[in-house]
């Protein structure tokens, strides 16, 4: 080791005239090996961690402390988003494995950030409580017109897609945020977030540097954690960007340039094992699935090296855009839990299945159904309708 003693032992075996220049760049490189040993903690993997936002140095420590456990991955969708409660609900009862840390984009952000605040039997009960209007709100009511008009029936899909083509042309969202924010609001999730040790991120489109930022929450202010939670939810057309923290954010699935699916974050913070709950279907269109590996490659979200992911898709079609993404009415909600706990009841041999297994280091395990694939590409190759 290099320190003061080692260096004045070294420097009495050099003439006098060379020991001030000497002495100088011995001390120039102390303070750069210094330097790097500082930094070090927040570069401890070989990725880029710059799309990270919000994340100091003693949250990397301790996001990377739990990191022999299991991540959570939550996709984006909407009401669909329903569907990964009912499946939360069936891990947790099963006790087979302890999540540490979580990540999800939208619906699946929301949930991650109520998975990680909240006593987590309230997952469940929050969507079953959630209603239309407290998502689709139309610009200008207020919370008392709001629950005034609870009861009205007024979401017919050629409304939402009439609304939507207005937010289109006017370069604003259809819908206003005001009855969602009320939701997050009454959780509690604002304050308890601060609070949990279960480290949570969610995935926010970021407008002006083109590209996904991934935002840790945990240590983030009351009011910018709301902000988080809208923006990831952002869906373009339907609601207006959220300007917050370092910029103008949308959904983080944004077509294309964003990760609706957002598989890399967590494995760049050391985590190997994840469950991911995605919310298209178990069967798609060559098409469709064709360009989930284009958003990959574009998106960089190609890191499986050494890692274990459980993959969990719904065995049926959770509906369109109008049917699914923007449905969250009773029946649909309802139907959606039930679902998702019933598929993950069937599918927990998969979770033995991947306690089991133990990729090598340039091998990566994941699994579906039953069965083992050996690369991100062979699960989407799976889920194409023969």
């Amino acid at each position: 080791m290099i320190n003061n003693d080692s260096i004045k032992k070294l420097l009495s075996y050099v003439d006098d005239s060379d020991v001030e220049s000497i002495s100088d760049s011995i001390s120039s490189t102390l303070d750069t090996m210094n330097h790097i040993k500082k930094e070090s903690t927040l570069n401890r993997t070989p990725y880029d961690l710059s799309e990270f936002i919000n994340l100091d140095e003693e949250s990397l420590k301790h996001v990377s402390s739990l990191s022999d456990g299991w991540g959570l991955v939550l996709a984006g969708g909407g009401g669909k988003g329903a569907y990964q409660a009912g499946v939360i609900k069936a891990v947790l009862d099963s006790n087979k494995i302890d999540i540490k840390a979580c990540v999800g984009n939208s619906a699946g952000g929301l949930n991650a950030a109520l998975f990680s605040a909240l006593p987590k039997e309230k997952l469940f009960d929050i969507w079953k409580s959630i209603d239309q209007l407290d998502v689709l709100t139309p610009e200008g009511m207020s919370y008392e017109e709001i629950d005034t008009l609870r009861d009205i029936e007024f979401f017919s899909e050629s409304e939402i897609y009439s609304a939507v083509l207005s937010g289109l042309l006017n370069q604003k969202g259809a819908y206003s945020r005001h009855g969602l924010s009320r939701v997050i609001e009454n959780t509690g999730v604002m304050t308890e977030l601060n609070m949990s040790k279960t480290p949570c991120f969610v995935t926010c489109f970021n407008i002006d540097k083109l590209r996904c930022d991934n935002i840790f929450l945990n240590n983030l202010t009351p009011f910018d954690i709301e902000s988080a939670l809208l923006a990831t939810s952002a869906i373009p057309a339907i609601f207006e960007p959220v300007t917050f923290l370092r910029g103008r954010y949308l959904d983080g699935g944004f077509p294309y340039l964003g990760n609706n699916t957002p598989l890399s974050p967590l494995y760049k913070l050391g985590f190997r094992r994840f469950l991911v709950i995605h919310l298209s279907p178990r069967k798609q269109r060559a098409e469709s699935v064709n360009s989930l590996k284009l958003n990959r490659r574009l998106t960089g979200e190609n890191l499986y090296t050494g890692a274990t992911y459980v993959h969990i898709f719904p065995n049926k079609n959770l509906g369109n855009m109008f049917e699914g993404t923007l449905n969250f009415e009773d029946n649909y909600i309802d139907s959606l839990l039930d679902m998702g706990y019933n598929d993950m009841k069937s599918k927990l041999p998969d979770i033995d299945l991947a306690i089991e297994s133990t990729p090598d280091e340039f091998g990566e395990i994941h699994i579906l159904n039953g069965r083992k694939y050996r690369n991100y590409d062979e699960v989407l190759d799976s889920l194409i309708k023969k």
